[in-house]
């Protein structure tokens, strides 16, 4: 497997992503912050430590640059395509500045890596996109579903007090017919 060289910077990384986690169980900002804030603040801490991991593991030569792509699942989950497409050129410009900080990249990776952040990022926000149309389409197929079966619970209550009537009619026809006789 790929054995990335590890600097003195990794096991701070980890533990801030450690503590940060626990904070977000314990503390629940989800339910503090307005969810446009929380879920800005989410994408720019997971940025950040996905950075100063890249950062801590070999930089320009880190395979953990697919943890941007891992970023944008999330942030798919939560934005619309546009959003989603401009969070995936965020994250690639922000690779960039990481590449030039340590140094450069070679072409290769430049080339290879920054179009499969922008096109995940576009891909992802279609899929969104998709889930989301779906959603709202089986929340008005559900409601539609739920008129309906109230308005035939209506009308079998309806045909079942027409029955009461209709027996009450022949019970009386049957008495004053045997009256008349």
């Amino acid at each position: 497997g790929i054995r990335p060289a590890v600097r003195p910077l990794a096991p701070s990384v980890l533990v801030l992503a450690a503590v940060y986690a626990i904070w977000s169980l314990l503390a629940r900002p989800d339910e503090t912050m307005s969810p446009n804030r929380f879920q800005a603040a989410t994408l720019l801490v997971d940025a950040t430590l996905i950075t100063l991991w890249l950062v801590a593991t070999s930089g320009t030569n880190s395979e953990y640059w697919t943890l941007y792509l891992i970023a944008l699942v999330a942030v798919a989950m939560r934005y619309s395509l546009v959003e989603t497409f401009f969070s995936a050129l965020g994250l690639a410009v922000l690779y960039v500045i990481v590449l030039s900080i340590n140094g450069g990249a070679s072409p290769a990776a430049l080339l290879s890596r920054l179009p499969v952040l922008l096109i995940a990022g576009f891909a992802l926000g279609v899929l969104a996109q998709q889930r989301r149309t779906h959603q709202v389409q089986g929340q008005l197929l559900a409601q539609i579903a739920e008129d309906r079966s109230q308005a035939l619970a209506e009308e079998q209550a309806l045909v079942a007090r027409l029955r009461e009537v209709d027996l009450a009619k022949s019970e009386f026809v049957a008495v004053a017919a045997h009256e008349v006789e």
